[in-house]
């Protein structure tokens, strides 16, 4: 999960990851800012044609704040994926997810 600060990537990777404290009422889990980089690890079954398949997940919920900027490129090594969190609402966010597109996964 990446994006600029307060976008709301915590509270997302709760979401996915089912961590929420308060399920029925989300926008009550308590959310504070992600210092640095914070790891967020479960266990997702999913349907496949042959029946069901579990798979171990890593979700890397990233600090946007630019105090861990030098921090970033390391957060690329061995990913599968990005997703890119913003609040639409926020007008300069949009542009802010460009810092994150010059990073090349392998």
């Amino acid at each position: 999960m990446v994006g600029p600060k307060g976008a709301g990537k915590t509270a997302l990777t709760n979401y996915i990851a089912d961590a929420v404290q308060n399920a029925d009422q989300p926008s009550l889990a308590p959310c504070r800012p992600t210092v640095g980089v914070r790891v967020v690890e479960f266990d997702q079954t999913i349907n496949v044609k042959d029946g069901q398949k579990a798979h171990s997940v890593e979700l890397w919920d990233v600090s946007g704040d630019r105090a861990y900027e030098g921090g970033w490129p390391a957060i690329q090594h061995g990913a599968h994926g990005i997703i890119f969190v913003y609040n639409a609402e926020n007008t300069g966010e949009a542009a802010e997810l460009e810092q994150w597109c010059v990073f090349e996964c392998p």
